[in-house]
């Protein structure tokens, strides 16, 4: 056997091997089928055959492995079969961004006629998106041969991230996913679902909030479920803990103080004088048949109502009854499947949130003043008071704790041959 045509077994032998080896990745799974051939009697619709002298065009891609036999995180690996032949050109179409690009081939493995490129697709992208471009080979000057491919964006969570950080929320499509050195996700109480191909937890965390940075209560508003994260994985190895907790409710709205102030008291009547008139003289008024008194020697004044004292205020207004406080958010948890684990575990804890305080009750308004006393006179002895200042209005009541949030239970799965597991 010529060594150039033992060249070229080796290297589609060692072409096969990779694509076998671990696939995935792609959306439309296209490391699992065989790799995609465009000769010149296949050509690509609308694209003119080519002399046959060029043979097969061949497309594959799957994800590397480091060393360990590990998928490498960041990277999708295409790996284009090519004849080598002056004229030729392959051009990388983003067709999300709708942007083209030349790719170099020097760096192609040669075999004789034949030249085997390798392009490594970077997958971490923000926001995460599904990646999407289109390869086309081009030989002076026409396409011979063109291929799609769709890959899932891989996500890393290192130190503390938010799924806003992600621009993430709803139902999340994600090739691998990987907590790295203890790396925090917050929900911030979203309900989310991570769809993950691979999971690798390196004391990864998920939380709901930040303790230290917590949302403030909104007035007249329950507080703030945890929400529920669930995460679906076809592998995943490490540890993962998850801290679900819901918020305090709100506090009641305080009662308003009575502007009411109670009515004065009546004020006392003044004294009267009378006279004896056994003693005095009464002289006819002339042209009318009424009499006037002449106070003459032994005429007496006396006392015939005495001035009383004044009548005290009334109480003032009852205070309003403060609100009830808000309930308590639910604790939120999270509900982790796993297809195949290897040596992955999770713990969780759920703490429900408490309800607000309720509200204060409003004060009572002052009582009215006491009436003013009646006036005396040199003929009724005096002693009269103003009346007593009325009491002041009730305050009114506190209103009641809101109650507690309810907590919920986070469940997990670590193997399809395994129990499920709740706490």
């Amino acid at each position: 056997m010529k060594k150039g045509m033992l060249q070229t077994i080796l290297s589609l032998g060692v072409l096969a091997a990779l694509t076998a080896c671990h696939p995935g990745g792609s959306a439309d799974k296209v490391a699992d089928k065989a790799p995609e051939q465009v000769s010149s009697k296949n050509p690509v619709e609308g694209v003119q055959s080519q002399p046959s002298a060029l043979g097969p065009i061949e497309f594959s891609s799957h994800r590397g492995l480091n060393q360990n036999q590990e998928p490498i995180f960041g990277e999708q690996q295409i790996i284009m079969n090519l004849p080598n032949v002056n004229g030729l050109e392959v051009r990388r179409i983003d067709l999300v961004n709708n942007t083209s690009q030349q790719v170099d081939l020097d760096n192609a493995e040669v075999y004789e006629n034949r030249k085997e490129l390798l392009v490594r697709e970077k997958t971490e992208v923000l926001p995460l998106r599904t990646i999407e471009v289109r390869y086309d080979v081009i030989y002076q000057g026409a396409m011979i041969a063109s291929k799609k491919f769709k890959f899932l964006p891989d996500m890393q969570i290192e130190g503390q991230r938010t799924l806003a950080n992600y621009g993430a929320m709803g139902v999340i499509d994600v090739d691998m996913m990987v907590f790295r050195n203890g790396g925090v996700l917050i929900t911030e109480g979203a309900d989310v679902r991570f769809n993950v191909k691979y999971l690798f937890a390196n004391f990864g965390v998920v939380k709901s909030f930040d303790r230290k940075n917590l949302p403030l209560p909104v007035e007249g508003v329950p507080g703030r479920s945890g929400g529920l994260f669930d995460l679906y994985a076809d592998e995943a190895r490490g540890f993962l803990n998850g801290e679900s907790w819901g918020l305090r409710g709100a506090d009641g709205e305080n009662g308003r103080d009575s502007q009411q102030k109670g009515e004065n008291g009546l004020n006392g009547t003044d004294a009267k004088i009378g006279e004896n008139f056994s003693s005095c003289r009464h002289i006819p008024v002339s042209g009318s048949s009424r009499y006037k008194l002449f106070a003459g020697a032994g005429c007496e004044r006396t006392c015939s109502k005495k001035a009383t004292s004044g009548a005290p205020g009334k109480m003032g207004g009852a205070g309003e009854d403060g609100g009830a406080g808000q309930p308590g958010g639910f604790s939120g948890r999270i509900f982790v499947v796993v297809k195949k684990s290897k040596n992955f575990r999770v713990s969780a804890f759920q703490i429900a949130g408490e309800g607000g305080e309720g509200g204060k009750g409003g004060s009572g308004a002052v009582g009215g003043d006491g009436g003013l006393p009646g006036k005396s006179n040199m003929f009724c002895g005096g002693g009269q008071v103003q009346g007593a200042k009325g009491q002041k209005g009730p305050d009114g009541k506190n209103g009641k704790k809101g109650d507690k949030g309810v907590r919920f239970t986070s469940c997990w799965q670590l193997g399809l041959d395994r129990p499920l597991e709740c706490y």
